[in-house]
C-alpha cells in the first residue's frame, strides 16, 4: 500500500500485528441509485467505489445502464483492470472506457487524454443519467464544473474525493 501521510495511512503504518480496529459504515450519499442510468467518472484509485457498484449491479442483474469513464496516467496505473474487463463481459449494461493521460510508446492502444465533454457526450444516455465522480480533489472539482457547463443539474452529480494518495 502506498503510504502518503494521510491520518488513515499513518494509523495503518503505525499498527502492529494483532491490533484491532472498529470499522463503521458505509454512510453517506455516494450510493448507486438503481432506478437511474449512471455515468461514473473515475480518476486513479477513485475507481474503488465504482468497482463495487459494478460488481453489485452485475450480481443483481440490474437493468441499470452504467458507463465508467476511467482516467489514469499510464496503463500500469489502471487498478482492477482485469476485474472490470470481466464484469463488462458478464454485464451487457456495463461499459468501461479507459483513457490514459501519459501514453508512452506503442504500449497503449486505447483512448488517450483527459475525460472531457466530448467523451461524456459520447455516452448515448448522458442527458438523463446520474453522474458519479470520484478521484483526487482537483479532478473531482474540475469534472463537476465541466458537467455543469454541459447542462447537468447539480442534483444529478454525486461527488466523492479520494485524498491522501
Amino acid at each position: 500500500m502506498k503510504m502518503t501521510g494521510s491520518d488513515y495511512k499513518k494509523t495503518l503504518d503505525e499498527a502492529e500485528i494483532g491490533d484491532k480496529f472498529e470499522i463503521k459504515g458505509p454512510y453517506g450519499h455516494f450510493l448507486l441509485d438503481e432506478s437511474k442510468d449512471a455515468v461514473m467518472i473515475a480518476g486513479g484509485i477513485g475507481i474503488t467505489p465504482f468497482r463495487c457498484m459494478a460488481r453489485y449491479a452485475t450480481a443483481k442483474h440490474l437493468p441499470t445502464k452504467i458507463t465508467i469513464l476511467y482516467s489514469n496516467k499510464t496503463p500500469s496505473d489502471i487498478a482492477f483492470k482485469d476485474e472490470l474487463d470481466e464484469l463488462e463481459k458478464k454485464n451487457n449494461n456495463l461499459n468501461v472506457t479507459h483513457t490514459i493521460t501519459r501514453a508512452e510508446g506503442d504500449e497503449w492502444k486505447g483512448r488517450t487524454g483527459r475525460i472531457d465533454a466530448c467523451m461524456i457526450e459520447s455516452v448515448p444516455y448522458w442527458k438523463n443519467a446520474v453522474f458519479y465522480v470520484c478521484g483526487p480533489g482537483a479532478m473531482v472539482n474540475s469534472m463537476a464544473s465541466s458537467l455543469a457547463e454541459i447542462g447537468i443539474p447539480k442534483d444529478k452529480i454525486k461527488k466523492e474525493i479520494f485524498g491522501g494518495y
